[in-house]
């Protein structure tokens, strides 16, 4: 199903001064979604396409394609580039919106010259704000210590866990304290990620890696 994992594709593009380059030899470009590969791999048949046109493509509705197209033309580096026939109206609904690919992505993929070694396009997470808006904040910061100290300890016994089996794993271990919703869970993980408790395989971005 296009609903479940994730793709790593690596992009061909702009001939000697694109993705061809030897400087992007072991460049890559990771997805969370197959619908965006799919998304991607229209623009191999056609330069443009309208947000309509490829909402009949992948046969999907249009609150379902934008969260997916969103995810590849918000970014600060971009995927894709979204234009209005319109160019007076400032913000112009999602489907009077056309879509081409961004042709500056191999000279934004460097770095002080030096191409990034991969770029990585996540979906949208759920707003946390909105789950935890009941709970007060002292608890709220309670929690936060808990579920960190869950996730570390689950990834110290196993040294390497997927993501889809971690968030639930933490939640079970906690549902004698208190409910620990799913989104601000995986908020923690990324967090800890972050200061480097553990870190992304290089291969598989879902599988999670404890550095002792």
């Amino acid at each position: 199903m296009l609903t479940q994992g994730n793709a790593t594709i690596k992009p061909v593009y702009g001939g000697g001064k694109g993705f061809g380059h030897k400087a992007f030899k072991n460049f890559k470009i990771q997805l969370a979604n197959p619908y965006q590969l799919a998304i991607l791999l229209l623009f191999n048949e056609r330069d443009h396409w309208t947000a309509p046109e490829l909402e009949a493509q992948l046969m999907i509705d249009t609150a379902t394609l934008k969260k997916y197209v969103d995810s590849l033309w918000r970014p600060q580096i971009k995927v894709l580039k979204a234009r209005s026939v319109d160019k007076s109206v400032k913000d112009p609904p999602f489907a009077d919106l056309t879509f081409e690919v961004n042709k500056n992505l191999p000279k934004e993929s460097t770095k002080k010259g030096k191409a990034l070694p991969k770029l990585r396009y996540d979906m949208g997470k759920e707003d946390i704000g909105a789950v935890a808006s009941s709970v007060d904040q002292a608890v709220q910061e309670e929690r936060k210590f808990a579920i960190d100290a869950a996730i570390v300890r689950t990834m110290k016994a196993g040294k390497t866990c997927k993501i889809s089996t971690l968030i639930p794993e933490v939640c079970k271990q906690l549902s004698f304290l208190f409910v620990a919703h799913p989104p601000f869970v995986r908020k923690r993980m990324e967090e800890l990620v972050d200061k480097a408790f553990m870190e992304r395989d290089d291969q598989d971005p879902t599988l999670l890696r404890y550095i002792a």
